[in-house]
């Protein structure tokens, strides 16, 4: 059996697998195709890493909250049992921008489908706590 002189991504039997404690190699040819790293990628990943620290994780986290606070307080108005605290209520620290709400009488399934449609990223969570 020959054994590839570089190994990549591509090389092992289930690319899929991130696991980088071991290299398996597929029994096929495949295990010589090594790939490449997508260099203009890595390129924009440390470009959007240098803007987020720029601006500021915290200032970024403020603003996400007091966009959930928004939505908190609209939810409120349409009637929404809203499960998520708003920011006045917890410490920061603790807090996620993340808002949790559910409504008397409606079927989340189709709410959530609703707002897919409107570009609204939603999912239903059926583990929600009572």
């Amino acid at each position: 059996t020959l054994n590839p002189g570089l190994v990549g991504f591509r090389s092992h039997h289930n690319i899929w697998d991130l696991d980088a404690s071991r290299m398996q190699l597929p029994a096929d040819a495949s295990r010589f195709e090594a790939s490449t790293m997508s260099f203009g990628t890595a390129q924009g990943l440390a470009k959007a890493v240098d803007f987020l620290c720029d601006v500021g994780i915290e200032r970024i986290h403020a603003h996400d909250l007091a966009l959930s606070d928004k939505l908190i307080n609209g939810l409120h108005t349409l009637g929404a049992d809203v499960l998520s605290p708003p920011a006045k209520c917890t410490p920061l620290q603790l807090r996620s921008p993340i808002v949790t709400c559910r409504f008397a009488g409606v079927q989340m399934d189709e709410l959530i489908v609703a707002l897919r449609q409107r570009g609204v990223w939603a999912s239903n969570r059926v583990d929600t706590c009572a």
